[in-house]
């Protein structure tokens, strides 16, 4: 949608008079395609528009200055390092095609100081070309990859080429041809630019509702995993009543579940490091933070889908049309500033039911890296037992006990990423970091623990999906820590 030769050339003719002997007093580039000169004469100021848009390609006065970057464009600062203060000699259409010129020069007639910038107005091959006075390019607003035209060499103007399907741009008039060009264009600009508004607005509203889905998936599997949890209140009482048959160091105790007519054994699992009454009371706490831990799930699931709604409410006014609310968003994060070299990803984290950090070591170095740099003094490591495997920690609060899930949590993930991972079961030691110390002369990863538990473990398929799905992100340095 850009100018037509005889349009181009009826604005150039328009201008003369206003432009022609002026002075350029100053030089701007707005935005990436567009230049605007400055230019006085007999006391008035007016405005010179170049621009190289793909679809609106033109050059017309305009009658206001636009805001500039703080640092202006290479380009822009070569135009005005060479152009600004130069008298304007004359503005020229060139041949017969979509070309203008602008001849600078300290004083008409000086012919050494004479510099011109050419502005090809044609279509998608727009570009604007600083040429000195024997027509040598010395600055381009564009690389001109398709004109072979690199910096040193002579200009050249490009071959015509008629396209017998281009119309002529209708331009309603409301003064002159430059001030309906100028309005023409800037209605157009600014159509297009709340088009794009409205569509960067769109999604991210689409982001964020899906952002909210996906919230919403990871509590309703903890709701779940709540709800189940609540059985622990059975095994408690069951234990409390035959505590004097558990033996130390049991892994199971199996009974007949009460509410069964078939009379079903139940087999409850045992952590054998701790004494039966530990085990029964392990059980009791689990239920007690289990209640507390559905209730504040509800709530929180609640408030998600009440944020899920009204966000689809206002997206949908947004699509026809209408404004949000000023606050219907969450600011934009900053942009990542990219680092000159990237840096290789650390271990990964996963997260345990109780959103516990849980961080694995894949080889030798990242296993030395997560046991002797990341891992705290009071963090929890753990180890497939009597097999090569991963190092795991977890990641705890002082003075506080790991929670039952995410024992098993980690012990899961310790089991499948070792030498055990297709067995589905076995045993897992851990201890706190603290009680681990490096092998002299040892290989990378190995490590020697003392006060060390252990406890054997069959690999539950739903919970290794959930801990596998809840990778994220990488953990802090060791120097943020």
């Amino acid at each position: 949608m850009g100018l037509s030769i005889s349009q181009i050339k009826a604005l150039v003719g328009e201008m003369q008079s206003e432009l022609v002997d002026g002075r350029i007093r100053g030089v701007d580039q707005p935005q990436p395609w567009r230049i605007v000169f400055e230019i006085e004469k007999n006391g008035v100021r007016r405005y010179l528009l170049f621009s190289a848009h793909k679809q609106y390609a033109r050059c017309h006065l305009v009658t206001k200055k636009e805001p500039n970057p703080k640092t202006p464009p290479r380009f822009c600062q070569l135009l005005r390092a060479h152009l600004r203060y130069k008298t304007l000699i004359s503005l020229e259409h060139m041949q017969s095609d979509r070309i203008v010129r602008l001849r600078t020069a300290w004083t008409r007639g000086e012919a050494a100081s004479e510099i011109s910038l050419i502005a090809e107005l044609t279509g998608s091959h727009a570009n604007l070309f600083l040429v000195n006075a024997e027509d040598v390019v010395f600055g381009a607003l564009y690389a001109s990859k398709n004109r072979r035209l690199p910096i040193g060499s002579a200009y050249r103007a490009p071959e015509i080429k008629l396209r017998p399907s281009f119309r002529e741009t209708e331009i309603p008039r409301v003064g002159t041809l430059n001030t309906s060009v100028d309005h023409f264009f800037r209605n157009l600009e600014e159509k297009e630019a709340e088009a794009s508004a409205k569509h960067l607005l769109l999604s991210r509203y689409r982001q964020e509702i899906q952002k909210n889905k996906n919230r919403l998936s990871r509590f309703a599997l903890r709701l779940s995993e709540a709800e189940a949890a609540e059985r622990m209140l059975d095994r408690a009482e069951f234990l409390k009543a035959h505590l004097h048959e558990i033996e130390a160091g049991s892994t199971q105790f199996k009974y007949v579940d009460p509410k069964d007519r078939a009379g079903k054994s139940i087999g409850v699992p045992l952590d054998p490091a701790l004494s039966p009454s530990e085990n029964m009371a392990l059980f009791f706490k689990k239920y007690k933070q289990s209640g507390q831990a559905k209730t504040a799930l509800l709530a929180a699931i609640e408030k998600i889908r009440r944020t899920i709604d009204r966000l689809q409410v206002e997206s949908k006014t947004v699509e026809a049309g209408g404004l949000p609310p000023l606050t219907a968003l969450p600011p934009e994060a900053a942009p990542k500033q990219e680092s000159k070299k990237r840096e290789k990803a650390g271990p990964p984290s996963y997260w345990s039911t109780d959103d516990i950090e849980l961080i694995v070591g894949r080889n030798a170095s990242e296993n030395a890296r997560v046991t002797f740099e990341i891992a705290r003094g009071n963090d929890l490591w753990f180890h497939a037992s009597g097999v090569p495997g991963s190092h795991l920690i977890v990641r705890m609060l002082r003075g506080k006990e790991i929670p039952y899930q995410t024992l098993l949590d980690a012990a899961t993930l310790a089991l499948h990423f070792s030498a055990s991972k297709n067995e589905r079961k076995g045993e897992v030691i851990y201890t706190y970091k603290k009680y681990l110390r490096k092998v002299k002369g040892g290989k990378p990863g190995t490590v020697i623990c003392s006060q060390e538990k252990a406890f054997y473990i069959a690999v539950e398929a739903d919970r290794l999906e959930r801990l596998l799905r809840s990778r994220r992100g990488t953990p802090l340095s060791a120097k943020a820590i």
